[in-house]
């Protein structure tokens, strides 16, 4: 079926739309709300000034790779804008670092060498290799390394400063970061020396991967790095059991510079009573989901810790919660009117508890975050439709309307920053779940609730403000 397309005004609103058959969101129909008509262009690619079209490549670049190696195809002055941008960023393979590179690819290398500033090098790659071709890149600025589980180089044992000469790290203060670094019992020597000889006075970022077996603490193995680890600028701690006292912190954790904290499958409660606030009052972004199950459940302290933390960080770029909304008041998110853009902001209720409505914002507090985050472009939300809609005639999608309706009041409402998405996650919907099935929801169901489901609205290149509903991987 084709797109069912509503086109209005600027002044305009979602709630003045009569749609007769919202069901159809369920068969691959969108419905487009265009706030400004699209403008046919008068000028063509060569009217764009040079630093325009390279801003434009850079975006396809992040888009499509292949499109950006094409676009060099075009014509010379293209070529030249386009090589820069294409060598900037380089993923280290066995076939550029082959011996005969420099032969079969001397060009190739030759841009490696000029416009190279960041650098990916996965851990079983000949360390040698690296090293030669890296000191030929001179204007290095970042190497990100990342661990291969299971694999080691076939060179011989080495850490990521090797790869650095002391050009790198003395006069372009290189900084290196180290992804999935593996946390477990270190029982044989050389992965034991492997990590503790991993350097923390140019180690700006570490990302922990996820331990083997799951949320188990191996404060031992991070002490390796250092009696006291680096002040990190981006910490990610993924399905680790935080239990660290407030002394163990102090002594062996810095999280004086950290700007970016990505805490998943984490005990929330045990790391905020142990970690003081005054050192994570320089965020730029918050992701927090809690996983408790093993500890007593401290997720309704974890939420006002979490009030508490946000209403005294000075200017969050992005926060991603999932936490009790209803403990959580949204003050502390107007704190950061001036600078939010992102925001995530879910409860734990939702699949797994069967007759209960999940919490859902107050129509008051959306009009209060539309208007007031002037920097918000893009919002993820829960919603309980039954306890949001008056009486509605029967065979109505009520998941639907109430949706609807949410996005009528967010875009109505919004000032400042447009919208790029705003995303509503009916009853806790969530991905790769079974849906609820039982006699109960059977009996919902006819009353046009459907349990778990997705709507999101997003504007598209054009302006234009489209509607989806997100469809679920059943388990």
């Amino acid at each position: 079926m084709a797109p069912t397309q509503v086109i209005c005004k600027p002044s305009s609103t979602l709630s003045s739309f009569n749609l007769k058959d919202p069901s159809h969101l369920g068969h691959g129909r969108v419905i487009t709300i265009s706030m400004f008509p699209p403008a046919r262009p008068s000028w063509s690619l060569d009217d764009l000034s040079t630093e325009l079209l390279a801003l434009v490549l850079t975006h396809l670049r992040d888009l499509d790779a292949r499109s950006l190696a094409n676009a060099r195809l075009l014509s010379r002055r293209f070529d030249a804008i386009v090589t820069p941008i294409k060598y900037e960023y380089l993923r280290l393979t066995e076939r550029i670092l082959a011996t005969g590179t420099s032969l079969s690819l001397p060009y190739a290398l030759q841009n490696v060498y000029r416009y190279t500033r960041h650098v990916e090098v996965a851990s079983d790659l000949d360390p040698a290799g690296i090293k030669q071709l890296l000191g030929g890149v001179h204007r290095l600025l970042s190497v990100r390394w990342k661990y291969v589980r299971g694999e080691f180089c076939r060179g011989g044992m080495y850490v990521p400063s090797d790869i650095l000469s002391r050009h790198h790290i003395d006069y372009n203060k290189t900084k290196l970061y180290v992804d999935d670094l593996p946390l477990r019992d270190f029982g044989s020597e050389p992965e034991d020396t492997y990590v503790r000889a991993i350097p923390t006075d140019i180690l700006t970022s570490l990302k922990i991967g996820n331990p083997k077996p799951p949320l188990t603490t191996r404060l031992e193995s991070l002490k390796q790095l250092g009696e006291r680890l680096p002040a990190f600028k981006e910490l990610v701690l993924q399905s680790y059991d935080w239990n660290h006292s407030a002394e163990e912190v102090a002594r062996h954790w810095d999280f004086s510079q950290v700007r970016l904290l990505r805490l998943v499958d984490v005990p929330i409660f045990e790391f905020l009573r142990s970690v003081p606030f005054a050192h994570l009052l320089d965020l730029e972004e918050l992701h927090c989901e809690d996983f408790s199950a093993h500890l007593p459940d401290r997720r309704r302290q974890a939420t006002e810790g979490l009030y508490i933390l946000c209403r005294q960080i000075r200017a969050l770029q992005t926060l991603k919660i999932t936490c009790h909304t209803e403990y959580f008041p949204v003050d502390a998110l107007l704190r950061h009117a001036n600078s939010l853009e992102i925001l995530r902001f879910r409860d734990h209720i939702g699949f797994g508890e069967e007759y209960r409505g999940c919490p859902t914002v107050w129509i008051e507090d959306l009009v209060q975050l539309s208007r007031g985050l002037v920097h918000l472009h893009t919002l993820e939300l829960d919603m309980d439709i039954t306890i949001t809609l008056e009486d509605l005639p029967p065979n109505t999608d009520r998941d639907y309307e109430a949706a609807m309706k949410t996005f009528g009041i967010l875009v109505r409402g919004k000032q400042g920053a447009a919208w790029r998405s705003i995303t509503i996650n009916v009853g806790g919907w969530r991905k790769h779940l079974v849906r609820r099935l039982d006699a109960g929801w059977r009996a919902f169901n006819e009353q046009g609730i459907y349990a778990e489901r997705c709507f999101v609205l997003e504007r598209n290149a054009e302006g234009q403000l489209m509607v989806r509903e997100e469809t679920a991987i059943e388990g």
